[in-house]
């Protein structure tokens, strides 16, 4: 007597041919993945997700955050995409807005740095430290709305939207960095995503 599948369950040792066959084929495919990189960036770049529309700026903790540009936000290139021809990989997350739009402080701190002059990547820029350490980098700025040392608190405008320094001739964005500690940057996008949703 043959064994019959029961209808509607899978045959016996099914999983494991299909897990065999994925394998397989993510072995074959695994060095074609390279090529597609820079084709996979350039969709990314090409087809960035719809504008958000405006809201009013959380009180720090609500939601975990502040959104760091307060109006029309569109989420751009993050973490790690190449820059450069690929010679050097994104440390930030782009925040595209129209030119002009309010940059807020993420977090209650004082400024800690800043260059009100067109100058290098980042353009005019400022860094934002808050109470534990972490420092917060916002660069591309049209203008800044603050001073060296002024203490701010989360949700004040401290900047507007622009595109200086390398971004110039680019859409106006905010290119924002998380630094813990002062230190080496982190990737931002999870948690800014979680932010400006």
């Amino acid at each position: 007597m043959i064994a019959r599948p029961t209808p509607g369950r899978p045959a016996p040792g099914g999983g494991l041919a299909v897990l065999v066959v994925v394998t397989v084929l993510a072995v074959l495919a695994a060095p074609q993945l390279g090529r597609l990189r820079p084709l996979v960036d350039q969709l990314r770049q090409a087809n960035p997700p719809s504008l958000v529309a405006p809201r009013p700026t959380p009180p720090a903790g609500a939601r975990g955050g502040v959104c760091p540009v307060k109006g029309p936000v569109r989420i751009g290139q993050g973490w790690g995409s190449p820059r450069d021809g690929g010679r050097r990989r994104h440390q930030g997350i782009d925040l595209l807005s129209p030119a002009g739009t309010p940059v807020v402080a993420v977090a209650s701190g004082h400024i800690s740095r800043l260059s009100n002059q067109d100058r290098g990547r980042g353009g005019i820029s400022l860094w934002l430290r808050d109470r534990r350490g972490t420092a917060y980098y916002y660069a591309h700025n049209q203008h800044n709305l603050v001073h060296l040392g002024q203490h701010v608190q989360a949700g004040q405008p401290i900047a507007r939207v622009g595109a200086t320094g390398n971004a110039k001739g680019g859409p106006p964005h905010l290119l924002f960095q998380i630094h813990p500690g002062g230190g080496r940057p982190v990737s931002p996008d999870a948690v800014v995503r979680r932010w400006c949703r």
